[in-house]
């Protein structure tokens, strides 16, 4: 039984964690705006020896672009990592495997894997590019895959979470147990 509150526990922090760093990089983004409108008098000279509000904007997001990019990539390894885990510990947990919750596991492993090799690099490739209707079309895929993934692990985390009063699921688990125990005639 403690599998499933080791897999409970793993899969609440990438949940966790993958909701933090959505918050995080909309919030870099948000901060140049933040910082455009009260910049300080130093900074304030540094915008306009850039050219501008507009001019230092543009210059600001893409760095801001650059450090997002990374820590997607960062995490994405992460989540990699994490959903190996939890996998091992469903297989190797000595219990009976939550197949709903295996199952999304592997599929939100799937998610993160297209997202890793194939959306987030390219998104990092186009966003260096003036931007167009093909880096936004990719972008929305990969946030609409991200509320996606959280869905399909909040409805693992539920099924971990709750308890199935299976009486016959106890009776065999303790017949199982007497077995061992019992030493061979």
């Amino acid at each position: 039984m403690h599998y499933r509150r080791l897999a409970s526990f793993l899969l609440g922090a990438w949940l966790a964690a993958s909701v933090l760093l959505d918050f995080c990089v909309i919030q870099n983004f948000r901060a140049v705006d933040r910082f455009l409108d009260a910049p300080g008098p130093g900074a304030a000279q540094q915008v306009q020896t850039m050219g501008g509000k507009t001019e230092a904007r543009n210059f600001l997001r893409r760095e801001t672009a650059e450090l997002n990019a990374f820590l997607f990539e960062q995490w994405e390894i992460a989540q990699l990592v994490l959903g190996i885990a939890i996998l091992g510990v469903f297989i190797f947990g000595g219990g009976e495997v939550p197949r709903v919750a295996f199952s999304l596991t592997i599929l939100m492993l799937g998610i993160v894997s297209v997202a890793r090799f194939y959306l987030t690099p390219e998104i990092t490739r186009l966003g260096r590019l003036p931007i167009d209707a093909h880096f936004w079309m990719l972008h929305g895929i990969s946030s609409g895959l991200e509320l996606f993934k959280l869905a399909l692990g909040l409805i693992a985390a539920g099924t971990l979470l709750v308890r199935h009063n299976d009486r016959k699921r106890f009776v065999r688990e303790h017949e199982k147990t007497t077995r061992l125990a019992t030493p061979a005639a």
